[in-house]
């Protein structure tokens, strides 16, 4: 087949082969015990590669999906697999890979936390002894911008409360200026996990975190000082490893199923076009349709 062999020869020349390998036995390691993994999300699902090797479960020949939203030959980027599992077991799956490869040569990834502009206003307002009551409203009043925190500067010429409090406030506001942006805490990355083909510890600086406190946290003990852009920048493989609860909710109403009819569903099997299913959306879709109708008018 010409698009199996095409995308076979882009994987071996950008050198991901071992990354679809690595993520192979992941989801065959979660498949076989048990613990159920999403279909395949984002888009990993155009690649038929990854369909035949069971990594995902969409097939991009039939829903006529493109490689290259997920590999561009001309781009080097690396794949990045979202890989979603039950987030009560998803653990086992973080276990899984640091018994597999190692602690020495897995770690979870660090988030750098900034100080925002609210945040900035806010703290040093607070250590120079300005009553709650002045800088509060200030802060709450930091506009947004598509999802993003507007900048300082900007902030105070969108909004006039924010204008007159650096009016009022030069020396605080110039500090503020300094500050923004700045490394407030270090996080770390939820989902993310790295994988070397040696020691992390000669590739970068490892930082030891407290202990684990509980069995869902086993074996992240050990983070890498860069943030996932850096990771990546630095030739690692990072892998987001995602807990998803409604998986947990799948695999809950399949087993009660089981109990109840003595019956095994095959998720893969239903088919698509049922029209009962349909049916239903159809009607669910004309209910809320109907509500907003009424919430409109009222």
């Amino acid at each position: 087949m010409p698009r199996l062999k095409y995308e076979l020869e882009v994987l071996k020349k950008l050198g991901f082969a071992g990354y679809f390998l690595l993520t192979e036995d992941v989801v065959n390691f979660a498949k076989s015990s048990g613990i159920f993994v999403g279909p395949g999300r984002g888009s990993i699902g155009g690649s038929l590669v990854a369909y035949l090797m069971g990594i995902t479960d969409c097939d991009p020949i039939r829903f006529g999906l493109l490689f290259e939203r997920f590999i561009n030959p001309d781009r080097i980027d690396l794949p990045d697999a979202d890989l979603d599992f039950m987030a009560s077991r998803r653990h086992e799956v973080f276990q899984y890979l640091v018994d597999k490869y190692g602690k020495a040569r897995t770690a979870g990834v660090s988030n750098f936390l900034t100080l925002g502009p609210a945040s900035t206003i806010g703290k040093i307002s607070k250590a120079a002894g300005l009553p709650p009551m002045v800088y509060e409203p200030v802060s709450k009043a930091m506009p947004k911008k598509h999802g993003a925190h507007v900048p300082l500067i900007e902030a105070a010429e969108q909004v006039a409360e924010i204008g007159k409090f650096r009016d009022a406030n030069p020396i605080i506001w110039e500090k503020g200026l300094e500050l923004e942006g700045v490394i407030n805490a270090f996080g770390q990355h939820a989902a993310g996990i790295v994988i070397a083909g040696c020691d992390l510890t000669e590739r970068g600086v490892i930082e030891r975190r407290k202990e684990a406190k509980d069995e869902e946290e086993r074996g992240l003990t050990h983070v890498v000082n860069w943030d996932k852009r850096q990771v990546e920048d630095q030739g690692l493989v990072k892998m987001d490893v995602l807990g998803l609860q409604a998986l947990d909710l799948m695999e809950l109403t399949l087993r009660y199923i089981k109990e109840r009819h003595a019956k095994k569903i095959n998720l893969l099997a239903i088919p698509l076009d049922d029209e009962k299913v349909l049916d239903n959306f159809a009607r669910t879709c004309r209910n809320i349709a109907l509500t907003y109708c009424i919430y409109v008018e009222n």
